[in-house]
């Protein structure tokens, strides 16, 4: 026996202990350590009715009909989870019971706070699987006005049959929760239902009463072992409607707001906060109803990850402290002997070679009095032709949009940026920062001309100044910033996309092909000897900075081992620990958000890209651009037979 709404997918169990091949069945109890036991079929299994809560402080919802924006067909179901513990392939099916819309009922705002779906009375209603209310404790909510209180009208039911079934229903100007099935029967009338006046109606069966409530009140209370698992005999089809009864009888002329069930009967159910669910097409209700509650959560979440964490003390204190151990471990390398230094200053002789070279090369070229006439005379006409082929790509009007919108990103972020470092300016942090990278810059370039040998050292102190003035100003700039930088990032892509569909444009290809003509008749081609030399010097480098690296451990093993050997493996837990410090220990002293919420920030960044009406992307892969590969005949034989309409 099944109970308690467990499922068994395709092949079912024979007898104790004993499952048809391939079967599958779950209970949403099931544990996930549960995973690791053989599972048997008992007479003892009685699943407690618990449905996996993806957010921490839901309460136990077996589904959730609210209405968001008008439907033609669905009735969707919000509490949509994993099934969290489920054998094979399907641990992630999902559980939900989604219902259907018959006669396209209408859709309303008025009186609710995200919209509700109306029925007219006559042939209009909604039907949802049975077996979502097929339980042994249930608590039904509902929140619904009616046009008229005075006929009676059914406003939920599910069971088998009109002699198997529990309903809620209007009747007289008062409300009727009724109960049949298994031989019993339970009854419970009250209240006052004013029409067209919203009212919240719940009912609550645990097997030892029936409890009838509206808008929080406790109204009619009855002592009854009848249970809503009792409306439901086995082998018969189990169904649930709204809206009406069974069939469509006794349909109901008003609105619902909302339809929810829980697998238990809660103390006190008004304080029971209902999770911000969202529907899978979002609107801008639910959207503005989670940003009230969680302002700019996933944004600030990842501006303190991305801007504030780094250089928050705990992180500057371990990575000052990595960067203290790697230059204990140089001066300990230093204490015996040149070897070090000589090694060193082998590495930065091969860099300064390798950076020679382009200027050699760059050299030659201007010398090299050919080619400086050929440019001389074709130069203009290349210019030419390379504007020719630009105008081509502004004339596709998606490029062209698409461009133009990054741009305005870009504008408004880069006027944030100057706001804030004008902000910035009048503390005296900022200007005094400011004042030491221009010293030092001015310093680091002498070092450059003149080859100094701790240029790359002076360097690299310039680029962390750098680094801490820019995480100043991001700092400022704020989370919406940081947010407005990954659009414009992403919206890179869409870009792109458009620039390659203008590249393949008639008029962009010509003017590319004049243009790629008359540049390789002008092209210079360099010595290959710099190219050769650059590759060696390349090679050598590698090597030696292995080389540099064994050498120091070595040489500071030499001058105290113990001291080295401290050193050497206290530096590679720091530098793992400064790495953690920002990314993990600082995240984790965060309030956590619902785990749904980066989920829906996510689902808004995609629905809100312009849905096409038309086909105006290629639609080859990538191997289909390569025509040498295409013009094989084996390859034109698959592409006609699985791309007709692009291939004859």
């Amino acid at each position: 026996v099944f109970k308690d709404n467990a499922r068994a997918y395709g092949k079912l169990p024979v007898k104790k202990g004993v499952f048809s091949k391939d079967a599958r069945a779950y209970r949403r109890t099931d544990l996930v350590s549960d995973l690791k036991k053989p599972k048997t079929l008992g007479y003892d299994i009685d699943a407690p009715q618990k449905r996996y809560a993806l957010l921490m402080t839901a309460p136990p919802i077996q589904a959730n009909f609210e209405m968001f924006h008008p439907e033609a067909t669905l009735l969707e179901d919000h509490f949509n989870e994993r099934s969290g513990s489920i054998f094979g392939a399907h641990i992630g099916d999902r559980i939900f019971f989604d219902g259907v819309l018959i006669g396209n009922p209408g859709f309303t705002y008025d009186g609710v706070e995200t919209g509700a779906v109306t029925f007219n009375g006559k042939d209009q209603w909604a039907e949802m699987p049975g077996e979502m209310a097929d339980l042994e404790v249930i608590t039904v909510d509902v929140r619904f006005k009616v046009e008229s209180a005075k006929r009676q009208q059914a406003v939920w039911m599910f069971g088998n049959d009109a002699t198997n079934q529990v309903s809620l229903s209007v009747a007289g100007g008062e409300l009727v929760l009724l109960g049949r099935g298994d031989g019993k029967r339970a009854d419970c009338r009250g209240g006052k239902v004013v029409p067209d006046q919203w009212t919240t109606v719940r009912g609550e069966l645990d097997g030892t009463t029936m409890k009838l409530f509206q808008d929080g009140k406790n109204i009619v209370e009855v002592k009854t072992a009848f249970r809503a698992s009792d409306a439901f005999t086995p082998g018969k089809v189990r169904m649930a409607t709204l809206g009406a009864g069974f069939g469509g009888a006794t349909p109901m002329a008003g609105a619902v707001d909302h339809l929810r069930l829980f697998t238990e009967v809660l103390d006190e159910f008004e304080t029971v906060e209902i999770p911000l669910i969202n529907p899978r097409r979002l609107c801008p209700r639910t959207l503005a109803r989670f940003d009230a509650k969680f302002p700019s959560s996933n944004a600030k979440q990842l501006h303190f990850r991305e801007r504030i964490a780094p250089n928050h003390p705990l992180t500057v204190y371990y990575r000052k402290y990595a960067a203290g151990l790697s230059s204990r471990l140089d001066d300990l390398a230093r204490m015996n002997g040149d070897r070090v230094q000589t090694l060193e200053n082998r590495l930065a002789s091969l860099a300064s070679r390798r950076q020679e070279t382009y200027t050699e090369s760059r050299d030659a070229k201007k010398n090299d009095k050919a080619y400086q006439e050929r440019f001389k005379e074709s130069g203009q006409e290349l210019e030419a032709l390379r504007q020719k082929r630009n105008a081509a790509l502004w004339l596709h009007r998606g490029y062209k949009e698409s461009h133009d919108k990054r741009e305005v990103m870009s504008a408004t972020l880069h006027k944030r940026r100057q706001e804030v470092q004008a902000e910035l300016k009048k503390t005296p942090a900022y200007p005094a920062l400011s004042e030491k990278i221009k010293a030092m810059r001015e310093k680091v370039q002498l070092m450059h001309r003149q080859k100094h040998k701790d240029y790359r050292k002076e360097n690299k102190q310039l680029q962390e100044l750098d680094r801490q003035r820019w995480q100043m100003v991001a700092a400022g700039m704020g989370a919406e910033a940081d947010q407005l930088l990954r659009k414009i990032n992403q919206y890179g892509h869409t870009v792109e996309a458009q620039k390659a569909l203008a590249k393949e444009t008639p008029e962009y290809i010509e003017a590319e092909r004049q243009y790629q003509e008359l540049e390789a008749k002008l092209r210079y081609t360099p010595d290959p000897k710099y190219a050769q030399e650059r590759k060696h010097i390349d090679e050598t480098l590698k090597e030696t900075q292995k080389e540099l690296e064994i050498l120091k451990k070595v040489a500071a093993a030499e001058a105290n081992p113990n001291e080295a050997y401290i050193v050497d493996h206290s530096r590679l837990w720091a530098q793992k620990t400064s790495g953690m410090i920002p990314s993990v220990v600082l995240v984790g002293m965060l309030p956590k958000p619902f785990d749904h919420a980066p989920h829906l920030e996510a689902a808004r960044e995609l629905q809100s890209l312009p849905w096409p009406t038309t086909v105006d992307w290629d639609g080859r892969a990538d191997y289909e651009k390569n025509k040498p590969v295409v013009a094989q005949p084996i390859m034109q034989h698959y592409l006609k037979r699985m791309k007709p309409w692009m291939y004859e």
